[in-house]
């Protein structure tokens, strides 16, 4: 296992350094998050040393915790995210994924009808803004215009519901970051909803948002 002297996420794992631990395997650790501003607020980290950007590679058995955890604490709805760079607030080297309760309310569907956030931009954008082996890229900003760069990017292939994505997003995850540093240097944030049954019956489509270009604020 590689770990870094220096990274609390590090002295955490290794158990350096004291944290509220809600889920632990031989992979990924769980655990609550010091700044507390709601009420679910959890980190999910890999136990070896890795960037955000090397996590998002190989999301694997982090997602695959976040997204349980989620399920498990905010069965009403909850989102993860992981911000990249200053600009989105990223503070800690060590990779991690942000487990939140409620969604984020700007990137649903207004009304709540029932539609797909995934239905709604596709059906806005005039045309793909790019596409690699694996994600498709539409700009989102006719339908969510809150940060200058704004985009909705979806797995190629058959579709899929966030549940089922989220279980193990393979390279699609290295095509999203690309995609956050090229449109966004300075940094960006990627994160995707989990509305509860209520407000999207069957689940949503496996979507992550591409947010940057400017300062993000916070996320809880």
């Amino acid at each position: 296992m590689t770990t870094h002297v220096n990274c609390v996420f590090c002295a955490i794992v290794e158990g350096r350094e004291p944290a509220k631990i809600r889920y632990q395997d031989a992979d990924v650790v769980v655990f609550d998050n010091v700044l507390n501003w709601t009420p679910v607020m959890m980190l999910a980290v890999p136990r070896t040393h890795r960037t955000q950007s090397e996590l998002w590679s190989d999301l694997g058995p982090v997602g695959r915790a976040a997204q349980a955890m989620g399920q498990a604490h905010a069965p009403d709805g909850f989102r993860l995210l992981s911000n990249f760079g200053a600009l989105a607030m990223q503070s800690q080297s060590h990779g991690h994924i942000h487990i939140l309760d409620r969604t984020e309310a700007q990137l649903e569907v207004r009304g709540q009808d029932g539609r797909s956030i995934v239905d709604i931009v596709r059906a806005a954008s005039d045309q793909e803004l790019s596409r690699t082996g694996h994600a498709i890229f539409y700009d989102a900003r006719p339908v969510i215009p809150e940060a200058p760069v704004t985009v909705l990017s979806v797995p190629t292939g058959l579709e899929q519901r966030q549940t089922e994505f989220w279980q193990d997003i393979r390279a699609f995850g290295a095509d999203v970051v690309d995609a956050g540093w090229d449109l966004s240097a300075k940094g960006f944030r990627l994160l995707s909803n989990f509305p509860a049954d209520a407000v999207q019956l069957g689940g949503e489509k496996a979507h992550v948002h591409l947010l940057g270009g400017t300062f993000l604020g916070e996320y809880a």
